[in-house]
């Protein structure tokens, strides 16, 4: 029951839970609100495999933990509220699985009955595959992030694929070769950081054109959106993911994933040594000003209006400005055991 905690030193791994077939992770930080429909949604989602399911705190204070003890289900925080990060919560709950398939779902998400079942079957026939996802049902409104999502078809599109945003079924084999699950240093990115690892290591990625889950996600307007992704650190995960690849292989198609900010960011400090020439020529102003000159007019023939695309213009400033923020922030060992409380 809730109280009956287990504090865990850092840099060790208690016992694992009972051995099982399908561990389904579910990431929680103040998520009262829709935390019954995922975990009832988890409890009968796998049909006949064996099945633990383990909700990763990260510190809620809304009464979260309360409520998913009413279920059958393990339950382990964070010992260190401070540590939070959308990677450190998959990676608390897998070091304390072993199974042979693990499902990454987040609080705010309800899974479909069919998928797992479906891509285990899929997982067990083809060795080649390390993950695989289905589509993305979303439920979420009323912001910038929401609109680009729809937009770009994450979630949505099937086939081989470099990634599997918003969750996905891996086999723990293919994880474990590569490392770890998720990179606790990560505050957004975790499953990009993971796909490029997996593919890296020749591995593949799959989407499969069957419902997984329903999405719930924020509907803040983007203004305020923005603000409290950029105080919570999410919007820093592009930087913190590069300087997780430095020197590795993938290190250059991480670049890539971002090269939008990074130009921002050149550009900004294009202008700063502008100005400093500025006693000898005002020409070299010109470039970094016509380079975001550029990038508006752009985001103006997507948007088709000026509300858009300065919202759009206004966005990727504030990215840039976090992947830079994240680029320089020191990180722990990825693989290194996270210490945990175990609540249930």
């Amino acid at each position: 029951m809730v109280g009956a905690s287990i504090p865990t030193e850092p840099g060790f791994a208690p016992s694992c839970f009972a051995r099982c077939q399908v561990g389904i992770v579910i990431k929680a930080l103040n998520e009262r609100a829709n935390v019954d429909r995922a975990i009832q949604s988890a409890l009968t989602s796998t049909g006949k495999l064996s099945t633990t399911v383990v909700l990763a705190d990260s510190g809620s204070t809304d009464g979260t933990v309360e409520a998913a003890s009413r279920y059958p289900i393990h339950i382990v925080q964070l010992a260190n509220w401070n540590e939070k990060s959308c990677g450190v919560g998959a990676q608390l709950a897998f070091q304390h699985l072993d199974c042979d398939y693990v499902y990454i779902l987040d609080g705010d998400m309800e899974l479909f009955p069919e998928f797992i079942p479906q891509a285990v079957a899929l997982l067990e026939a083809d060795l080649s595959l390390a993950g695989v996802a289905g589509i993305v049902e979303e439920h979420g409104n009323g912001n910038y992030e929401f609109q680009r999502r729809l937009q770009t078809g994450d979630g949505v599109i099937v086939g081989d694929v470099d990634s599997l945003d918003m969750g996905g079924l891996y086999r723990v084999s293919h994880v474990r070769a590569v490392g770890y699950l998720t990179n606790r240093n990560l505050h957004s990115y975790e499953e990009k950081e993971l796909a490029l690892r997996l593919r890296t290591a020749g591995f593949r990625l799959q989407r499969i054109n069957q419902p997984s889950v329903r999405h719930f996600g924020k509907t803040q307007s983007t203004g305020a959106l923005l603000v409290t992704r950029w105080k919570s650190h999410h919007l820093d995960g592009p930087g913190e993911l590069l300087r997780s690849a430095l020197g590795t292989p993938y290190f250059v198609r991480s670049a890539r994933m971002f090269w939008r900010p990074i130009a921002v960011i050149l550009s900004w400090l294009a202008l700063l040594l502008s100005l400093l020439a500025l006693p000898w020529s005002a020409w070299p102003l010109l470039i970094p000003i016509a380079f975001q000159a550029a990038l508006f007019l752009n985001f103006l023939r997507r948007e088709q209006n000026l509300s858009g695309a300065t919202i759009a213009f206004v966005n990727l400033q504030v990215i840039a400005a976090s992947l830079a923020r994240g680029l320089l922030r020191r990180q722990a060992t990825p693989a290194k055991p996270i210490a945990s409380i175990i609540v249930r």
